[in-house]
């Protein structure tokens, strides 16, 4: 009920901005309007940021990671006293945690030190820089197009369901994600001011935003770069040699951010950075943890993150792409085809990898409504122009409903996560406790200090080796509650 409540209030605030801000549009107060949207993203994403639990996948395993950082920030660990035998390779239940790279975990633990450890702190670098994006996302709309196109298209952002849902970290790969299409949006907005002005300072920014992102998601984000350069060569501001120049000093400048952790993990933990290494390269070739699929995946998977009628704008944009070669059509199929078929072409897939192209989706989406409204008196069926051009905007809103569940009952406070929360409370300070038999062993460890939690029972000699080494155990069956 509580859930349906907040939804509800939720939904009915959102309206009334989006009524204010489609007034504001018609006024062309686009200053207004657009603060009136990153309003109404931070809004959205703020409730779907308010659950005060933990979800399931990954975002448990990010929450311990991170709260483990505050004291660690130079070894990221997931059981910080590994009591029972572990095997390193397992990411779900190991000690030396290096699965994802550092920089989404680094903000999260910043925040809880500041913030406390609960749910909210954790989310919130998540919440900042999702809301942030849509500001990046008009600016590149504006730059190359117009600042209607860019104004709709930070609409189209803000309301995006699956940004929302990656957000509250309600489903895999979470803040990660969040994290990445952040650090990629803005880099692109750094290298459209460098190839426009030439200015050292925004490809230095762009180079920091790039690093970044490679320390938050790996080498993917490297595609910077090369839309950085189809930029370039589409506002034709810069020589070959210059380009040259640039490109190296770029490559220089993300070496400097990224290599010395890496350096760090292969020196401090060798075992554990080789194996993930070697898993981000079976990533392609092979199904990890059974999330192959098949090559059309991610084609069939668009329809449903960025709405049903997607896919006129990408034929009309292949239409397009060879005849108007510098363009912004040009940048944006670069944007979205380079990601879509190298993610294809991987044997691995998740849901939010095409992350990476959303705000290119965005402007796709924004510009084709822009152009078939103003087509639309020319042509010899006004009505239909019209009925395509309203799927392309009310499709994605359907599915921020059905994303973001806001008239679901379900509860926001479920009774395990109070349950482990008030057995932090009744954990005396200073004494060392393992907990066996919770189902929830990671989530345990997040709520409750010095403790060590496991999901089995463990005999009665290893209970007395436990106890002689100084911990308190506690067993768990399935009758006992705390």
């Amino acid at each position: 009920m509580e859930n349906l409540i907040a939804g509800i209030a939720c939904v009915f605030t959102t309206s009334i901005h989006v009524w204010f801000g489609w007034k504001k549009y018609r006024q062309e107060d686009f200053t207004m309007c657009l603060i009136i949207l990153l309003i109404i993203g931070f809004l959205l994403r703020l409730y779907a940021g308010t659950d005060f639990y933990l979800h399931e996948w990954d975002e448990r395993y990010h929450a311990l990671v991170a709260k483990n950082l505050i004291t660690s920030p130079f070894k990221p660990v997931l059981y910080s006293y590994p009591i029972l035998p572990y095997d390193y390779r397992d990411w779900s239940a190991n000690h030396v945690w290096l699965h994802k790279q550092p920089f989404p975990l680094w903000c999260m633990a910043l925040s809880m030190k500041i913030f406390g450890v609960n749910e909210i702190a954790l989310r919130l670098p998540s919440i900042g820089l999702s809301t942030l994006s849509v500001l990046g996302t008009f600016l590149i709309g504006k730059h190359l197009f117009s600042v209607k196109t860019g104004i709709l298209a930070a609409f189209l952002h803000a309301v995006h369901g699956l940004s929302i849902e990656l957000t509250g970290g309600r489903t895999a790969t979470d803040h990660v994600d969040v994290f990445f299409q952040g650090l990629i949006v803005f880099a692109v907005v750094f290298a459209l001011y460098h190839a426009k002005t030439k200015n050292t300072g925004w490809l230095m920014l762009m180079s920091l935003c790039c690093g970044l992102a490679i320390l938050t998601k790996w080498l993917p984000a490297l595609i910077v770069l090369l839309l950085w350069a189809v930029l370039c060569w589409q506002y034709n501001t810069l020589t070959l040699r210059e380009g040259v120049l640039y490109g190296a000093l770029a490559l220089l400048m993300i070496g400097a951010v990224v290599l010395p952790w890496q350096i760090w993990i292969h020196t401090r933990f060798p075992k554990e950075a080789t194996w993930e290494q070697q898993l981000n390269l079976k990533h392609f070739f092979e199904s990890i943890e059974g999330h192959g699929r098949p090559v059309y995946y991610y084609l069939n998977e668009i329809r449903i993150v960025y709405g049903e009628m997607i896919y006129l704008p990408l034929a009309w944009l292949i239409y397009i792409w060879a005849k108007k070669m510098r363009s912004a059509y040009w940048f944006l199929g670069v944007w979205i085809f380079v990601p879509l078929l190298f993610f294809s072409a991987a044997t691995t897939k998740m849901p939010a990898y095409l992350q990476i192209s959303a705000p290119a989706f965005f402007l796709l989406t924004a510009f084709s409504v822009r152009y078939g409204l103003a087509i639309r008196k020319k042509t010899r069926y006004p009505l239909l122009v019209i009925v395509l051009v309203a799927g392309l905007v009310v499709l994605p809103v359907r599915y921020l409903f059905e994303r973001t569940k806001f008239f679901s009952t379900k509860e926001r406070s479920p009774e395990w996560a109070e349950k482990l929360k008030e057995l932090n409370r009744s954990l005396e300070p200073g004494k060392r406790y393992v907990l066996f038999g919770e189902e929830r062993p990671i989530e345990a460890m997040f709520y409750c200090e010095e403790l060590v939690a496991y999901p089995n029972t463990p005999n009665s000699a290893e209970i007395e080796d436990l106890e002689s080494l100084g911990y308190t155990v506690i067993l768990k069956d399935d009758k006992k509650s705390f």
